[in-house]
C-alpha cells in the first residue's frame, strides 16, 4: 500500500509564521534513518520542503524536519471527523454541516497536504448542503473547495454531478436534462445514480412531459431507497402531486363508489397507483416530511383486496 506522501504544498513560507498551533492535528511519521523509529507528533505547520511538529504530541517545544527525511507521512483519523461523519450517517444534516465546517477550520494548517482530513471535512460538508437542498448554499461553498487532495473516485465524480445540481438550482431544466441524460450512461454508485434520476425526473416534470417524469421517478424509488431516503421521499411527493393534478384521477375520485365508477379505467388505475404510493409514503417516509394534506385523501382508494377483512 503506498503511504500518502507530504508534497506540493503551501508556497515558501516561515515555518514559524503558522506556528501557532489551533488544533491538534495528529500524524504518523515514518523516518528513512535507520534504525529510527516510527513516532506519533502533532503537526503544526508545513511546506514544500519542511513540516513543523510536536514530537511528543504533548512537547512543549516544536520540531522543524525536512519532508524528503521520512519514508511516510499519514494523518491518523480523527475523533472529530468521525463524530461528524457518525452524525452525517445518521441523516442529521444540519449538525453534521457545522461539526465539519469547525473541523475543517481548526485544521486549515494542513488544508494542502494529501491525506489530511481536512479536504474530507470540507467535502462532506457540501454533501450535507446537497442533501439539505440548500443548493445556493452549495454553489457558495464550491466557489471556495478545491479538490486538488481528492483522491476516490466516487467523491470526484460527486464533484462532477454538482453541475447537474446546479442547473436544477437555477431551473435550467434543459440543461439539467441534458446532463442527467448523458451522465445516466456512465456506471456509478446506487446513491449517485438515484441523483442522476431525480434530477432527469424533475427537469421533464418541469418541461410538462409527465408521463416520462413518471417513469424516472418511478426509477427514483426503485434504485436506492435504503441510503437515499431523502431524494426518493420528494421523487413520491412529486409522483403523487402528478397524480393529483391528473384530470382523470380526479374523475375517477368523483366517480368512485357512484353508478359513473369505470374500473379498469386510465384514470381508475392511476387512482389505485395513488393511493398505494400515498400509504407507501405515510409508512416510510412520514418522518421526513408529513405527507400533505390533499395527498391524504389519496390513501383511501384502494383495491377491494387490499381492503382490510370485517372481522364478526
Amino acid at each position: 500500500m503506498k503511504p500518502f506522501l507530504l508534497l506540493s504544498l503551501i508556497p515558501a513560507l516561515a515555518l514559524t509564521a503558522l506556528a501557532q498551533e489551533p488544533f491538534m492535528i495528529k500524524v504518523a511519521f515514518v523516518p528513512k534513518e535507520p534504525g529510527s523509529r516510527p513516532f506519533v507528533g502533532a503537526v503544526v505547520a508545513a511546506n514544500a520542503a519542511q513540516i513543523e511538529y510536536r514530537n511528543p504530541i504533548t512537547a512543549p517545544g516544536t520540531t522543524v524536519s525536512a519532508i524528503k527525511d521520512f519514508e511516510s507521512i499519514f494523518f491518523l483519523e480523527p475523533a472529530e471527523y468521525v463524530a461528524a461523519l457518525d452524525l452525517y450517517e445518521s441523516g442529521k444534516f444540519e449538525d453534521a454541516k457545522a461539526q465539519f465546517a469547525k473541523y475543517k477550520d481548526q485544521t486549515k494548517a494542513v488544508a494542502n497536504l494529501p491525506g489530511n482530513y481536512n479536504v474530507l471535512a470540507a467535502f462532506y460538508e457540501l454533501e450535507c448542503l446537497r442533501k439539505m437542498g440548500d443548493l445556493k448554499g452549495l454553489a457558495e461553498a464550491l466557489q471556495g473547495f478545491s479538490k486538488q487532495q481528492l483522491t476516490r473516485e466516487n467523491q470526484l465524480r460527486q464533484l462532477d454531478l454538482y453541475v447537474m445540481w446546479d442547473a436544477i438550482k437555477s431551473e435550467s431544466w434543459d440543461r439539467a436534462l441534458a446532463i442527467a441524460t448523458e451522465r445516466e450512461k456512465e456506471k456509478m454508485p446506487d446513491d449517485q445514480l438515484v441523483q442522476v434520476f431525480y434530477c432527469k425526473a424533475l427537469a421533464l416534470q418541469k418541461l410538462n412531459r409527465l408521463e416520462e417524469a413518471m417513469g424516472i421517478y418511478n426509477m427514483v424509488i426503485t434504485a436506492d431507497a435504503a441510503s437515499s431516503e431523502g431524494l426518493v421521499s420528494k421523487a413520491a411527493l412529486s409522483m403523487l402531486d402528478i397524480y393529483f393534478k391528473d384530470e382523470a384521477v380526479k374523475t375517477a375520485m368523483t366517480d368512485w363508489g357512484t353508478d359513473l365508477e369505470k374500473k379498469g379505467s386510465a384514470g381508475y388505475n392511476k387512482l389505485l397507483e395513488a393511493g398505494a404510493l400515498a400509504r407507501l409514503y405515510k409508512k416510510y417516509f412520514n418522518d421526513i416530511k408529513e405527507i400533505p394534506v390533499e395527498y391524504k385523501k389519496l390513501m383511501d382508494f384502494k383495491a377491494k383486496e387490499e381492503e382490510e377483512p370485517v372481522s364478526n
